[in-house]
């Protein structure tokens, strides 16, 4: 998707200060908006039963992009808040149980996440500062963490060629090579057969089909399983 120049200069730090934003497309209008915050949430209920209000105040709060936001059609408004209230999952039980156990398997396969959420802890921050530092400040973090506690984040891993590293990273390095198992007698004599029955009928259609024939002849008919066997015969005698 191509993105105004307003637009992409503020989606990096959107994304950094809400983690998700999405988009949508009303009456030709590009808009940027976020999920609505728990508390945010928890203050509109009270105004649940008055749509507009409601709606107003998704709206005001969840739009980044454009503001002010200005719609021809009163429905575009009902649509545009019903997809932010959607986009924010705090309505759905089912949603919210499902985001929750995606969370769990990432974060178990996300070993910074588990650090920076360690860390945290250990510091008493949020998870937010910890992430929102340079290479040497998280080292530091992680180091004073380690020698206060005596137990270590990462392992020293062996020293790894280029070529197992980009193995890991997926890329195919060399061709497999297999090596060729020794032919039994009877798949060796079925090779032979069937070079000896394909250099035969590639000779008889040779014969049978000149240069100049005319290209509409029909092929001469072979009986391709019968001599096949005749060969094989010849062979094993």
């Amino acid at each position: 998707m191509s993105y105004p120049e307003e637009v992409k200069k503020y989606l990096i730090a959107w994304k950094c200060k809400y983690g998700t934003v999405y988009t949508s497309n009303i009456e030709d209008q590009l808009i940027v908006y976020r999920g609505l915050f728990l508390k945010e949430m928890l203050a509109l209920q009270d105004y649940s039963k008055i749509d507009e209000i409601f709606e107003q105040g998704i709206i005001e709060l969840c739009v980044l992009h454009p503001t002010p936001l200005t719609f021809q059609k009163e429905g575009s408004y009902v649509t545009l808040a019903e997809e932010i209230r959607k986009a924010s999952g705090w309505e759905e039980p089912d949603t919210l149980v499902n985001s929750i156990e995606e969370k769990k398997k990432i974060l178990e396969e996300d070993a910074i996440s588990m650090v920076c959420s360690q860390l945290a802890v250990f510091y008493g921050v949020p998870k937010e500062k910890i992430e929102n530092t340079t290479f040497d400040i998280f080292t530091l973090y992680c180091a004073e963490y380690e020698l206060s506690t005596g137990k270590s984040f990462f392992a020293a891993q062996p020293k790894q060629s280029n070529e197992d590293i980009l193995r890991r990273l997926g890329a195919d390095t060399e061709s497999p090579v297999e090596m060729e198992r020794p032919m039994s007698r009877e798949e060796y004599l079925n090779k032979q057969g069937m070079d000896m029955a394909t250099a035969a009928l590639s000779s008889a259609i040779n014969r049978e089909t000149p240069e100049n024939s005319d290209i509409n002849t029909p092929p001469a008919v072979f009986d391709w399983e019968r001599d096949l066997k005749d060969l094989k015969r010849d062979m094993t005698q």
